[in-house]
């Protein structure tokens, strides 16, 4: 096999991983939750943002160190139940990828810092965002969104 064409083949099958990569991510959006009440993902470790989110200070890095070190890009789909203001209350992490290096975590800590007025939200759906109610009384708003990280230029 000619050089370039054994070049080229690795770089097929790198571009072939990243993009199922990317549907497996994107397919996390069109989860269908639970029926109230009880968690909307059953099985899924749910986070007490408040909890979480208190332990972090402004040293704490985004990017997930595991990741940054191997030079790994990735993404997660995060899910959460939100408060009267926008704030997260509980989220939890639908799926990341590629697994193992914390892109799940990380994304849970940048929605710490994000706070979204209800309103503003409510007209938010984009590819990469669903707000949502679960049918049942009382149901709190929901946000799904992808939280991608890439590295190098944007």
């Amino acid at each position: 096999m000619k050089p370039w064409l054994a070049a080229l083949a690795v770089v097929a099958g790198t571009l072939s991983a990243a993009f199922a990569q990317e549907g497996a991510v994107n397919a996390g959006l069109e989860l269908d939750p639970a029926p109230a009440p009880g968690p909307a993902f059953p099985g899924v470790r749910e986070y007490d943002m408040e909890r979480f989110c208190g332990g972090l200070n402004e040293r704490t890095r985004f990017y997930p160190r595991r990741a940054l070190e191997h030079g790994v890009a990735g993404a997660a789909v995060i899910d959460c139940t939100l408060t009267e203001d926008g704030r997260p209350h509980t989220c939890q992490v639908l799926r990341e990828s590629p697994g193992r290096f914390g892109f799940g975590e990380a994304a849970l800590r940048i929605r710490c810092r994000f706070q979204i007025p209800v309103d503003e939200l409510a007209t938010s759906d984009t590819n990469d965002l669903r707000v949502y109610r679960r049918e049942g009384e009382g149901e709190p708003l929901r946000m799904r969104s992808i939280v991608r990280f890439r590295l190098g230029n944007p």
